[in-house]
């Protein structure tokens, strides 16, 4: 969306249109955000406007690459923000791994 945007055009749409939209109607959006990308005014702008805040990593450990969860922040409510394993099952679906 940055690349035929203003970040400003962006925060107007989700602040006035997909944001309000989506609660009306009761539905689950998940609005991906490439950090580095964006100004950091922009991606706090939109993290200060979502009521749900996931963060996603990848790292190599012993040549192999480990992909981790976290919930940072769920607006109203304690959230467990520690970092959780994610592992792919034997029928391709993604869990936590215990």
């Amino acid at each position: 969306m940055n690349r035929y945007n203003q970040e400003s055009t962006i925060l107007d749409w989700l602040r006035t249109r997909d944001i309000p939209e989506n609660r009306a109607s009761e539905t689950i959006v998940l609005h991906a955000i490439l950090l580095g990308v964006g100004s950091e005014s922009f991606c706090s702008q939109i993290e200060a406007l979502h009521d749900v805040i996931v963060d996603f990593k990848s790292e190599e450990q012993a040549e192999k690459i480990e992909h981790y969860v976290r919930v940072r922040l769920i607006r109203g409510k304690r959230a467990d923000s520690r970092w959780r394993k994610l592992g792919l099952l034997d029928n391709g679906e993604v869990s936590l791994v215990k």
